[in-house]
C-alpha cells in the first residue's frame, strides 16, 4: 500500500509504502483498507493460500510512519476462505467480511478495541442462519412454479421442478460447489444418468 499527503496547494505526493511483516507473494495485501483512528487495518486475502489476513498498522502523528501492530486471522477457516475481503470500521468496532467461509455462505467476524493502541480482540461472529439453499424439498414432486418461485427458493418460470437433492445426497460435502451437469443414457440398457461435476469430483445420478 502506497502513502501520499497533500500539500497546501492540493497536490499529493508519495510519502512512503506500507508493507506487512513476512512474505506478501500472491497476499493481495490492500484489497480493502480502512482507518480508525491512528490504525489503518489492511486485508490480504489471498494470505496463507487465500485463507486470508488482516494487518492492523499504527501511527502516532500525521507525519510519523505506519508500524505493523497486529495481524488478525479467522478461527475455524481455510484456505479459499478470503477473509479481510471488506472491512468496516468506526469507534472502535471492526468488521472483516469472511465471504467464502462456511461452504460458501460466509460470515463476518466483529472486533473490538477498549482504547486507541490496544489489541482488537474478536467478539461476534454474524451469519446468516436464514440461508439455506441445500435443504431437501418435503414429498415428492412434482413442484409447481408459483409467483417465479419453487418452494419460495427456487426461481422458475412456466416449468415445474420434479425432484431435487442436495449436495450431501450425492456425495459432496458442504464445503464443495458444483460447477455443471450433463446427461447421458446408457445405450445397452436404457438407463438414463446425470452427471454432476463437483470441484472435488463427479457424482452419477440416476434419473
Amino acid at each position: 500500500a502506497y502513502e501520499f499527503h497533500r500539500d497546501a496547494s492540493g497536490h499529493w505526493t508519495k510519502a512512503g509504502t506500507i508493507r506487512p511483516t513476512g512474505s506478501t507473494q500472491n497476499a493481495f495485501f490492500g484489497v480493502a483498507l480502512v482507518r480508525d483512528g491512528q490504525d489503518l487495518i489492511v486485508g490480504a486475502v489471498g494470505a496463507k493460500r487465500f485463507t486470508g489476513a488482516i494487518y492492523v498498522f499504527h501511527s502516532d502523528s500525521t507525519r510519523a510512519p505506519w508500524t505493523e501492530a497486529q495481524q488478525l486471522t479467522a478461527p475455524n477457516t481455510s484456505s479459499g476462505t478470503l477473509f479481510g475481503y471488506k472491512l468496516a470500521v468506526q469507534h472502535g468496532l471492526l468488521v472483516a467480511g469472511t465471504p467464502r467461509a462456511n461452504g460458501g455462505q460466509g460470515f463476518a467476524i466483529v472486533y473490538h478495541r477498549d482504547a486507541p493502541k490496544s489489541q482488537w480482540q474478536p467478539v461476534n461472529t454474524i451469519v446468516d442462519t436464514a440461508w439455506n439453499p441445500s435443504r431437501p424439498l418435503a414429498g415428492n414432486g412434482p413442484y409447481p412454479c408459483q409467483a417465479g418461485k419453487v418452494n419460495g427458493v427456487f426461481d422458475c418460470q412456466n416449468t415445474e421442478l420434479l425432484a431435487f437433492l442436495p449436495k450431501s445426497a450425492i456425495g459432496g460435502e458442504k464445503s464443495n460447489e458444483i460447477n455443471d451437469i450433463w446427461g447421458w443414457t446408457d445405450a445397452t440398457t436404457g438407463r438414463e444418468f446425470a452427471l454432476v461435476g463437483r470441484d472435488d469430483g463427479t457424482s452419477f445420478v440416476e434419473v
